[in-house]
């Protein structure tokens, strides 16, 4: 088989049997568009050709790539042993997978931003007064309120809200589903949203057009979600204001550490998180440490 039509099937599987999100996906076949690349660069373009020394060659290159960082390798050979194991799952090729090993990675504690960085920010987004000052400031307070992922409220529709139960449904890593809790004054922004903002952003040559995204555009006349890339714009704009970086992921952050810190056990951050195993919500509890010891050195008189 070529390899160009094994990759276009190992991206149908993705979708329909392993059930990968589309950002997964995505990531995936761009790594083995890459790994396509080299093969025909040198000649290589059916997978009987591709053998333990091509493979190697292959890792060696993207280990003396210096821009590729250890995370990104570590994907790319993620993309490459989960497309080798269906070739051999699905098209009886033997390929030998052990040694394929991902470079180890550092633990990185996640950045929150401080008490007084979210005093300046929520005091911004409560200034907005226009459609799209408050469609952002609903969409600020999700993220944080919430601590849904970027591309989960992207795809936040109307029915995924529950007001009578306080709840809203997001679709996580996976397709697996799960219901978040909101507050009062929060479900009160998404109903004001609803009924007052959200039609503006509907309206098309004179029509309000329908949609059921909770965060519609109009994109070559038609109601689309709103992207990832305008929410990752905004608050990078936002937090520019006050000179620091913020991106969804760091409210996301700051939400699970506060709720840790308030005494929210792990597994019920975990669930609240989305998160498959355990030990990646276990990442808080350094960061609570972290936070210990500030408040530590700042208060303790020694």
């Amino acid at each position: 088989m070529r390899i160009d039509e094994a990759i276009k099937q190992f991206g149908v599987y993705l979708v329909t049997q392993k059930r990968a999100s589309k950002n997964t996906s995505q990531a995936y076949l761009l790594d083995l568009k890459q790994l396509q690349f080299y093969s025909e660069k040198i000649g290589v373009v059916d997978l009987s050709q591709m053998d333990k020394p091509f493979f190697l060659k292959y890792l060696v290159i993207l280990h003396k790539n210096l821009l590729l960082s250890h995370r990104s390798i570590a994907r790319k050979i993620a993309a490459l042993n989960n497309f080798l194991h269906f070739l051999n799952d699905n098209y009886q090729y033997s390929f030998d997978l052990n040694f394929l090993s991902s470079p180890k990675q550092s633990q990185k504690i996640p950045h929150v931003v401080t008490e007084e960085q979210l005093r300046k920010l929520l005091q911004a987004v409560e200034r907005e007064s226009t459609s799209i000052g408050k469609r952002n400031r609903l969409c600020f307070y999700l993220l944080y309120g919430t601590g849904m992922r970027v591309s989960e409220l992207t795809q936040l529709r109307l029915s995924d809200i529950f007001p009578d139960e306080h709840l809203i449904k997001v679709m996580g890593k996976g397709s697996k589903e799960r219901l978040l809790p909101i507050s009062d004054d929060l479900l009160q922004i998404i109903e004001n949203y609803v009924q007052q903002t959200r039609p503006k952003f509907l309206i098309y040559r004179k029509k309000i057009l329908s949609s059921n995204f909770l965060f519609p555009i109009i994109y070559n006349a038609q109601p689309k979600a709103i992207s990832r890339q305008y929410i990752w714009q905004f608050l990078r704009l936002l937090g520019k204001q006050f000179d620091f970086k913020l991106a969804p992921h760091k409210l996301r952050h700051s939400m699970a550490t506060q709720l840790l810190q308030n005494g929210v056990d792990l597994r019920s951050l975990q669930v609240l998180l989305g998160h498959e195993h355990l030990t990646t919500t276990q990442i808080y509890t350094h960061v609570d440490k972290t936070q210990l010891r500030v408040v530590y050195d700042k208060k303790h008189e020694r």
